[in-house]
């Protein structure tokens, strides 16, 4: 995988992502944020990004 490349995901972009790459919480802020709830602006950091950090920094057999 390319380093950076869809490792963070605004707000606005979540709501057309799959829930296993942004997570659950994440999937559930955007759609009520897409249904016209008030949610505060933000990002997500993806699950390619925490899985690449695992891998890169010998984490992965620890967690």
């Amino acid at each position: 995988m390319d380093p950076g490349v869809g490792w963070v995901i605004s707000l606005e972009e979540a709501a057309e992502c799959e829930e296993s790459s942004i997570g659950g919480k994440a999937a559930k802020l955007a759609q009520l944020a897409q249904t016209g709830f008030r949610v505060p602006g933000g990002f997500f950091i993806t699950t390619n990004a925490y899985e690449y950090f695992l891998e890169e920094q010998d984490l992965a057999r620890l967690v």
